[in-house]
């Protein structure tokens, strides 16, 4: 009788717990919404040797909403990447764009912002992230490569690495500044009144520089042509 009852009481103790997801990785050292996205009606919390994991993978919604592998890896087997509309599980990735590797011949794509996401060799000259609904989209260490394979139209980092956006060129170029791409590049950081392209356009800045500067700067370059042609 004693070893029946103690039977029944681990089984009710099974039940009570649920059935936690297996551990994965996310984009930080927390277990939440922000760092491995929604938790589909249960709840993140510490893995069983390291990440993250769903604590109960039997409290999930029957209608799910912009989820990530996070959550499909963690509580499936299977199917353990988001569809691309985030709203169940399926065994195929949303890869991303190709982008051009750093050196031809031995692709490289650099290092992506979190452990969570993946580059993945598609041939000698171009690469991609495997999946990009890997976690959450990142708010640090984004690159230009990232934001072109991941960020849809937004194919570029900002100037602070934090978000995807889309000026007419890398945040990161050394002339052809213009006002409209300073404004993109900084917002929302330290540098976010440095709004107006510099006289040379090498540069933005926080004040607009005067219609003599433009011109001494246009004329200055006209001179250069003409001695170039003489």
């Amino acid at each position: 009788m004693i070893k029946q009852l103690l039977v029944i009481s681990l089984s009710v103790a099974l039940v009570l717990a649920g059935t936690p997801g297996q551990d994965v990785v996310c984009n930080g050292n927390t277990n939440d919404v922000t760092s491995c996205g929604p938790a589909g009606g249960s709840s993140w919390t510490a893995g069983t040797t390291s990440g993250s994991k769903i604590a109960d993978c039997t409290a999930l919604s029957a209608s799910l909403s912009g989820i990530f592998d996070t959550l499909c890896a963690s509580c499936q087997t299977t199917n353990v990447y988001a569809k691309s509309t985030q709203d169940g599980c399926i065994n195929t990735p949303t890869a991303g764009a190709n982008v051009a590797c750093y050196q031809s011949g031995s692709c490289s794509c650099g290092n992506p912002p979190t452990p969570a996401f993946k580059w993945k060799s598609v041939d000698t000259t171009n690469c991609q992230i495997a999946s990009c609904l890997a976690a959450p989209m990142p708010t640090s260490s984004l690159t230009d490569q990232f934001c072109a394979s991941c960020g849809k139209t937004n194919t570029y980092a900002n100037s602070y690495g934090t978000a995807c956006v889309n000026p007419s060129a890398s945040c990161t170029r050394k002339t052809g500044w213009t006002d409209s791409d300073c404004k993109v590049c900084n917002a929302s950081g330290t540098n976010s009144s440095n709004i107006y392209a510099s006289a040379d356009r090498t540069s933005c800045t926080a004040t607009a520089p005067s219609s003599s500067s433009s011109s001494s700067a246009i004329a200055f370059s006209s001179l250069i042509i003409a001695s170039l042609l003489l």
